[in-house]
């Protein structure tokens, strides 16, 4: 057992999984870690209490690491593929953000609470059917038509990504 702590003391991190259990009950001031992943522990590992929390966790992440892959692709093929200087290439990504920000913040507030989970799926068909499109305007690009050409590929792209990524958190936070 770990003794009740003061506002002078700081706490002993020999007993930390004991004082968080303990702490977490007994006072509701106290900032320290939430029990969200402490269910049980074996051998110092611990393991997730929330099977959905966990499986959004995972899924934010994953889908988190393939957008940064693909927009890094992206940026490295603008630059040194097709020549184009960092800032034009920087320029060419605003209708994505442009399409994220919209989905975001006006379709996702109107989508979840009507369709709920199925927003990620919609924002996932309409994200798989911006990278085609992508493809095939940059080949277009590579040989001499205008970058203007991939201005609704990239806002298809970020609606999409907006759709998945700005519902994800929510469903994900719900299920704790």
């Amino acid at each position: 057992p770990v003794a009740p702590r003061n506002e002078r003391q700081q706490p002993d991190t020999a007993h930390a999984p004991d004082l968080i259990r303990l702490r977490d009950n007994r006072d509701p001031d106290w900032i320290g870690p939430p029990l969200l992943f402490l269910s049980g522990e074996v051998h110092g590992i611990v393991f997730a209490s929330n099977r959905a929390f966990s499986a959004g966790l995972v899924l934010t992440l994953g889908f988190q690491a393939v957008m940064g892959a693909l927009l890094l692709t992206f940026t490295v093929t603008l630059q040194q593929g097709l020549g184009f200087t960092p800032t034009v290439a920087a320029l060419i990504h605003v209708p994505f953000a442009a399409g994220a920000g919209f989905s975001i913040a006006v379709l996702g507030r109107k989508l979840v609470p009507k369709l709920g989970r199925l927003v990620v799926g919609i924002g996932l068909g309409v994200l798989l059917a911006g990278l085609p499109l992508i493809a095939l305007t940059l080949q277009g690009v590579a040989s001499g038509s205008g970058v203007w050409l991939l201005i609704a590929p990239l806002l298809v792209l970020g609606t999409g990504m907006g759709l998945v990524a700005g519902t994800l958190s929510p469903l994900t936070l719900a299920e704790t």
